[in-house]
């Protein structure tokens, strides 16, 4: 009975490394046609997704469950999480969302590129978000959308408010925005983040938001507080860290340990 059981548990081993190398297999088949190159040390795919720009770059040694960090907007903008992140085994994806302003169709599309990454390339059912700026807007919008395809959810001095950002002047990217929505006026617009955020809330999935509190850009005070007042209120787990003195650049923090931290701590068990 006792080598039966030691036969067991070596073949679920076995299993185990065979359904990870295939999963990482997956990954290197749907870039055969990628154009490659390196990104701070680590193989990057670049490729075109459904006529968008998309990046995928590898970790050297992959964690057990293909853990995968999400960026919609901004590729390689400040990007110390995203490069310890890297080296502690996560994948980082990119998908080019940036100028869609949250949109459903955009939520649409991003919701195909998590079923590519998912079904096609073998990476894990969770995903960990992250959003800087208008990003942030995206990256809020989707977890309400769809809560269950996340594990943790980071977003940087985020646009809560379309109001306030790009607000009535800044008129090339409100019209931009509207057309976006598919919309003439801004009266009665109900796509704001700080609008929609109860079925995030509601889901646990925790949410990191950074912001500057001298913020010129997407002023903190009427963006990141009031979606972390409503977001509390609804029942949402949520840590935030305020820069004194800090304008909307820089991005993150000077250590992204708190950050990569906060990531990790989302996929307890599978190093």
């Amino acid at each position: 009975m006792k080598y039966v059981l030691k036969f067991i548990l070596v073949f679920a081993a076995l299993t185990a490394v065979q359904s990870a190398a295939t999963a990482a297999g997956n990954l290197e088949t749907e870039m055969k046609n990628a154009k490659k190159s390196q990104w701070e040390g680590f193989e990057r795919y670049d490729f075109k997704f459904d006529g968008k720009n998309a990046v995928f770059v590898s970790p050297k040694v992959p964690r057990k469950d293909r853990a995968w960090v999400m960026r919609p907007a901004f590729f390689g903008a400040f990007p110390k999480a995203d490069k310890e992140l890297l080296k502690r085994g996560f994948y980082l994806a990119y998908l080019d969302l940036t100028h869609r302003y949250a949109s459903p169709s955009a939520v649409a599309d991003a919701d195909k590129f998590y079923d590519f990454a998912v079904n096609k390339c073998g990476l894990s059912k969770k995903a960990a978000l992250e959003g800087l700026s208008r990003g942030g807007a995206f990256s809020l919008a989707w977890a309400n959308s769809s809560p269950s395809k996340f594990s943790a959810v980071y977003v940087d001095a985020p646009v809560c408010d379309f109001l306030v950002w790009p607000g009535l002047k800044r008129k090339k990217l409100l019209e931009n925005l509207m057309k976006e929505w598919g919309i003439s006026s801004m009266e009665g617009f109900s796509g704001n983040p700080l609008d929609n955020l109860e079925n995030f809330a509601k889901s646990g999935v925790p949410l990191l938001l950074i912001a500057g509190d001298s913020d010129k850009t997407v002023p903190y005070e009427s963006n990141g507080k009031i979606y972390v007042e409503r977001f509390k209120k609804s029942g949402g787990n949520v840590k935030t860290i305020i820069k004194k003195g800090c304008d909307h650049h820089p991005h993150g923090l000077d250590d992204p340990t708190a950050i990569v931290e906060f990531i990790e701590k989302a996929y307890p068990d599978g190093k």
